[in-house]
């Protein structure tokens, strides 16, 4: 539970930043069809490619984090930071409406 915590917090955090960093999704649609396609699969990419190493790096650290510490390794039962992408992935994509908005404008969804 403890670490499905800490990726929830970790997962948003850097979901919300990266939203924040990357351009912002045009909603209108004449202006949404003046940046190229690539331009928005680009955007995507460099998105996605950065939640699956942050998630990796997280995950890692946590891991790591909680095994230096007796405490927390005491009452660790099993590998709980192998389902880190199943905690963290919903999150980083809910909270990132531009991301989700340029998906779904090149994908005609």
């Amino acid at each position: 539970m403890i670490y499905a915590i800490i990726f929830l917090f970790l997962g948003v955090t850097i979901a919300r930043g990266l939203d924040i960093l990357f351009p912002k999704f045009e909603e209108d649609k004449d202006k949404a069809r003046e940046k190229p396609i690539q331009i928005y699969l680009l955007e995507i990419s460099a998105q996605i490619a950065i939640i699956v190493l942050a998630t990796y790096m997280f995950r890692e650290i946590v891991h790591y984090m909680f095994t230096i510490f007796p405490v927390l390794k005491k009452n660790m039962y099993g590998q709980p930071d192998r389902f880190a992408a199943l905690i963290i992935a919903p999150t980083t994509f809910a909270v990132q409406p531009n991301l989700i908005l340029k998906i779904r404008y090149v994908w005609g969804l």
